[in-house]
């Protein structure tokens, strides 16, 4: 089952593993059904998660190596890289006196059939000629009816601009105060664009303002978004050159040409994946007052930015993909398919596994390192391109490796028993309301939530030293000898018993790890304990541990 819902809020009167979806998701998962839920889409903040319990794959969002990238081309053969996408084409014929009406500049004139590239029965993509044919470039400010005008600088609405001027032309719309306030909007250029018959548009950075985030949209007339401040200002340098003015400034000949080129086909090679900006983050919480809970949240990474997707056409959730069938979307509800498509090919090849050995084959079998072979980055803004390494209140075990989880080598079971007892060992839960929500007394608490037999650990208050229990077993048909390592976090110091063991074919082994703090931090700290195996396997168990006091 995979979920796209989650709480708007942090449910008020119950704890989060407490409240009526929590609970439905746990009956679930008594039920053998595996349970995949968006993080949410609150990023980059810490505590943003829209999906809380154990029981639960919480699954964050990435970005790939694939990219859509469209080009300006200026009159002076400078081309410029920003995004947009384009569509599908169909040639056309037109004559010179029909092409004298765009502003086309073409040397020599000639009959000539062009392509106007349509999607899904819409023109959009390039301009007429993708890039053979220049048009007028105007700034959209140059084009105002009152000087200084934000609305005409930003191209928010027609009848601030002149049509004269922007008919047949490429218009330049900024990326000023609206923007950066979220008043203005990409919907409106292309209303305002499109209703003045402009050719197409150019939505361009501001110095003042920095280098801006784009995703790839289809435009209904040809457009380019341009986030790159240092590409606007080589645009700027140009369109100066080529402009006439008077000694006010205002403009008396516009020389400026380009042309828009088609940004529908895909590159590869970018460094991937990033954790997407927008995609929630750890750690977990326990109710409205944001109490920290001893379990990792999110489980996993997987695609969720820029994927394809089905879209219905009478949506009424943004209207620049009004009419089309299909989409470019970015959120964690575009991860959560690639993780449940990976269950169904474990739960295929392992029926007998249950949805809590499905999700630890996942987990500890997880990469933390990009196609480059460099640790995974987080994107830290949604406007700026900031980036810091990730941690596993970022991505979890790390990014879902589907041929890695089909063999583990070892994973970790829990069930609904098991998930009855975590609750009941929550701090200052009322037994009675977990007894009413789940159906089950608390007769058999765990001595801390962090007893949980889940593949990771985490300690939200380590005070003095603690000691938490995991039990493995291999699902291998071969015996394995095993070898246990640490890479503690900060201020924290780490044993595990035994520190080797052998262990045969669907057998189990208990693993003690003790934590103790060394080091006072007024933050988490991670690290990870690995298990080698003699015939290849890898486990990893995350650690994300909060030490806040020595003794």
């Amino acid at each position: 089952m995979t979920l796209s819902i989650g709480p708007d809020e942090t449910p008020q009167d119950t704890l989060t593993f407490l409240s009526v979806l929590d609970i439905i998701l746990l009956l679930a998962q008594r039920a053998g059904v595996f349970v995949v839920q968006a993080a949410g889409n609150k990023g980059p903040s810490p505590s943003t998660l829209v999906s809380f319990s154990p029981w639960i794959m919480t699954v964050a969002a990435s970005s790939t190596d694939r990219t859509y990238s469209a080009t300006l081309v200026l009159g002076n053969g400078l081309q410029l890289q920003g995004v947009g996408l384009s569509g599908f084409e169909r040639i056309i014929g037109f004559s010179n006196a029909e092409l004298a009406g765009f502003n086309i500049s073409i040397s020599p004139p000639w009959n000539m059939f062009i392509k106007l590239p349509l999607i899904f029965g819409h023109p959009t993509g390039p301009t007429l000629g993708n890039g053979f044919l220049k048009y007028r470039l105007v700034f959209a400010k140059d084009a105002a009816k009152v000087n200084n005008s934000t609305l005409a600088d930003e191209c928010q609405e027609p009848k601030a601009l002149q049509e004269g001027l922007v008919r047949g032309s490429i218009v330049v719309c900024n990326f000023s105060s609206g923007f950066y306030r979220r008043t203005s909007t990409l919907d409106a250029i292309l209303a305002t664009t499109k209703s003045l018959g402009a050719m197409g548009f150019v939505f361009a950075a501001n110095p003042t303002y920095g280098d801006f985030v784009a995703e790839p949209i289809t435009f209904s007339i040809p457009g380019i978004m341009i986030p790159s401040v240092s590409s606007v200002e080589a645009l700027m340098q140009y369109y100066a050159e080529k402009t006439v003015r008077n000694e006010k400034g205002v403009v008396l000949n516009y020389g400026a040409q380009a042309s828009i080129v088609e940004g529908r086909r895909a590159k590869y090679g970018d460094e991937a994946p990033v954790v997407s900006s927008f995609s929630s983050r750890g750690p977990d919480i326990i109710d409205a007052h944001l109490s920290l809970a001893d379990v990792l949240k999110p489980d996993i990474l997987a695609p969720g930015h820029q994927v394809w997707s089905a879209w219905s056409p009478t949506s009424a959730i943004g209207s620049i993909l009004t009419g089309y069938n299909f989409a470019l979307l970015s959120g964690t509800s575009m991860a959560c398919p690639h993780v449940a498509g990976i269950a169904a090919l474990l739960k295929h090849s392992y029926p007998s596994w249950s949805p809590s050995m499905i999700a630890s084959a996942m987990i500890t079998t997880a990469s933390k390192n990009d196609n480059k072979g460099k640790p995974i980055m987080a994107a830290q803004s949604p406007f700026a391109n900031e980036y810091q390494p990730a941690t596993p209140f970022d991505f979890g075990g790390g990014l879902i490796n589907a041929a890695a989880a089909l063999h583990p080598g070892l994973v970790v079971n829990s069930g609904f028993e098991d998930y009855i007892s975590f609750l009941c060992s929550l701090p200052n839960v009322n037994q009675e309301t977990v007894r009413t929500a789940t159906g089950r007394a608390c007769n058999n608490s765990k001595r801390f939530p962090s007893d949980l037999n889940i593949p990771s650990i985490t300690i939200s208050a380590l005070v003095g030293n603690i000691t938490v229990q995991r039990t493995f077993k291999n699902v291998e048909n071969r015996t394995e000898t095993y070898l246990c390592s640490v890479l503690p976090p900060e201020g924290v110091e780490i044993r595990v018993f035994p520190t080797s063991f052998t262990i045969d074919t669907q057998l189990t082994q208990d693993l003690k790890m003790e934590l103790k703090a060394t080091k006072l931090l007024d933050a988490f700290s991670f690290g990870e304990i690995l298990l080698t195996g003699s015939l290849d396997h890898i486990v990893r168990i995350p650690l994300s541990v909060f030490p806040v006091s020595l003794t």
